[in-house]
């Protein structure tokens, strides 16, 4: 899958006294495609998640709190990277076949994913990526 396909989406943040309220997702959205599962990750600081790669479903991924470095692969191995912040809310959409990684910038940062199917190792690859940018 190309990074072409990644979405990156600004999130709609409605302010309120009490406590702002930021909208993900609903099912009748137009980059909705599945439900599977839901699941918070904790990422500590100068610690990193990934590379992961599903090779049926997509992620729907947003942070909770936090800041994070996220590095996407395609398969030809194109690379890009950005930054997120709970500060400004996004949603990026990963689809299939694309490799992900996320590094925390402060103590702690969080993030929630949204999957297209139910969590499944033979679903899911990992890999070890060294400073060369080739996996291992």
């Amino acid at each position: 899958m190309s990074l072409k396909k990644v979405k990156i989406i600004d999130l709609k943040k409605i302010n309120n006294k009490n406590g702002d309220v930021i909208k993900i997702l609903d099912k009748n959205s137009k980059n909705f495609k599945k439900f599977g599962e839901v699941y918070f990750s904790k990422i500590k600081k100068n610690y990193t998640k990934g590379w992961n790669m599903h090779k049926r479903f997509y992620c729907h991924i947003t942070i909770c709190y936090g800041d994070i470095n996220m590095k996407l692969k395609d398969l030809s191995l194109k690379l890009t990277s950005f930054s997120l912040s709970a500060d400004k809310p996004k949603l990026i959409i990963i689809p299939p076949k694309v490799w992900f990684l996320m590094k925390s910038k402060k103590k702690n940062s969080m993030i929630l994913n949204i999957l297209s199917g139910i969590h499944d190792q033979k679903e899911t690859l990992k890999k070890k990526f060294t400073k060369k940018n080739k996996f291992k």
